[in-house]
């Protein structure tokens, strides 16, 4: 909300800011208005802009509409070729629109390309597991080569024990996230891995408490607070493993 304002304020101030009506925009959306008319008012001012063309992208993607959204993503990745931020949303977006194979080029392109930035490795790691493609070939590789570069990173340790459990490998996935958790104790993610990783186990008791935990460190409305809160009421609420 004080976002909202602090933006309405600076297009009043400056309403040829050009910037300031794309994140006008952006506000707009996040308190759960549509913004599109601040949106192509930055857009009609500086249609040139990086930072406008970014959240342009953002708004296409939030509707439905990758193929719109590509568009900008294209535009911005033309002006700043070496970045691999636009290379690795490109993919994203291309995985929204349904290939799968295509996507996983570009991230395994934004991975080459900043390779000293463990974000990009996770990034790849964690696609071939959500769409669980090349798993072994491009997943794990991708994961330990995060843990290489930032070894106490926790999102790279999720990262690997997520892969470990996906694969079966609960004991070695275990030791993963528990450090992972360590090093990050309020992380939602990382709780709720650990929290599915017990009810597969049907340790109850362990897997509530991470659960529960996941509900104290996020939104209720966020997916991993519904998620976890759709676990709890599916599988713990009378104690049981349904």
């Amino acid at each position: 909300d004080l976002a909202l304002i602090a933006f309405e304020e600076a297009i009043q101030l400056n309403p040829s800011y050009g910037e300031a009506w794309a994140f006008h925009s952006e506000a707009l959306q996040q308190n759960g208005e549509n913004g599109y008319v601040s949106l192509q008012k930055a857009l009609e001012l500086t249609p040139d802009s990086v930072l406008v063309r970014s959240l342009a992208a953002v708004y296409w993607r939030r509707q439905g509409d990758p193929q719109k959204a590509l568009e900008y993503l294209y535009a911005n990745l033309e002006v700043e070729p070496d970045q691999a931020v636009w290379v690795l949303e490109i993919g994203n977006t291309i995985a929204e629109d349904g290939d799968i194979p295509l996507a996983l080029t570009y991230l395994e392109q934004a991975a080459n390309l900043d390779a000293q930035d463990p974000y990009y490795w996770r990034s790849l790691a964690v696609f071939c597991s959500q769409h669980q493609i090349e798993i072994y070939t491009i997943g794990f590789p991708a994961a330990r080569r995060a843990l290489i570069l930032a070894p106490e990173d926790s999102l790279a340790l999720d990262t690997m024990g997520w892969l470990l459990f996906v694969q079966g490998d609960e004991y070695s996935s275990e030791r993963f996230l528990v450090h992972a958790l360590q090093n990050d104790s309020n992380n939602p993610l990382i709780h709720y891995h650990l929290g599915l990783l017990y009810l597969q186990r049907t340790d109850n008791l362990k897997a509530y408490d991470h659960l529960v935990q996941v509900r104290l460190h996020s939104s209720p409305s966020s997916e991993l607070g519904v998620l976890a809160d759709r676990l709890i009421a599916l599988y713990l609420s009378t104690g049981t493993i349904q």
